[in-house]
């Protein structure tokens, strides 16, 4: 590095640091941190809920999985389980079959 940048990420970091309001020691120690027992239960829980998701083709949704979980004797809630699937990206897909009977119940009444 040239000195210029040095300089440059000295006053960037001193920006973040008055701005943030934290000091220096306290952001090294957030990020050496160890994960919480609940951010791990969710990557343990994101694993499970992809396989099940997986295993069904993709047609499982979130009430699906919360029972299939459930059923596995792991307890969580449904909006746990709903959060978790929207983070991973993953969305039920539907049958071509239940679109056409929605259009029919609807062009029907």
């Amino acid at each position: 590095m040239v000195l210029s940048e040095i300089t440059a990420m000295n006053l960037l970091w001193r920006g973040c640091v008055k701005f943030l309001e934290v000091s220096r020691s306290g952001y090294y120690k957030w990020l050496k941190r160890k994960p919480s027992k609940r951010e791990e239960e969710n990557e343990t829980l994101k694993f499970k809920v992809a396989q099940i998701y997986w295993q069904s083709r993709g047609t499982y949704g979130s009430p699906r999985i919360y029972k299939q979980l459930k059923k596995e004797g792991i307890i969580c809630n449904k909006k746990r389980v709903e959060r978790l699937m929207k983070v991973l990206g993953l969305k039920a897909i539907q049958s071509v079959n239940s679109k056409l009977q929605q259009i029919l119940i609807i062009t029907c009444q």
